[in-house]
C-alpha cells in the first residue's frame, strides 16, 4: 500500500512540475512586454525598462522559474501590481 501511495505522490509532483513548466513557458512566449502593458502605451522606454528590472523580467527564464517555484514553496506569492502589498499575508 505504501509503495502505491509513494508512486502516486511522485506522479503528482511530476505532473505539477510539468504543468507549471508548460504554463510558464507559454506565458513567456506570448507576444508583448509585461512591463509595457502595465505602464501603458505612452510610457517612456526608461520607465518600462526600470519596471522590467523591478519585476525581474530582465533575468533569464530559468532563473525566474526557479525563483517562482521557491516562492510558491515558501508561501511568498509576490506583491500585488495594483496595491503594492503582499498577495499572501
Amino acid at each position: 500500500m505504501s509503495v502505491f501511495l509513494l508512486r502516486r505522490f511522485l506522479t503528482l509532483i511530476a505532473t505539477l512540475l510539468g504543468a507549471s513548466m508548460i504554463i510558464f513557458l507559454v506565458l513567456d512566449a506570448l507576444p508583448g512586454n509585461a512591463a509595457q502593458m502595465l505602464m501603458g502605451a505612452d510610457a517612456s522606454p526608461d520607465a518600462v525598462r526600470a519596471l522590467a528590472v523591478k519585476l525581474g523580467l530582465d533575468q533569464p527564464l530559468h532563473y525566474r522559474y526557479v525563483h517562482w517555484i521557491q516562492g510558491m514553496l515558501t508561501g511568498d506569492l509576490g506583491n500585488s501590481y495594483v496595491y503594492g502589498t503582499a498577495v499572501a499575508g
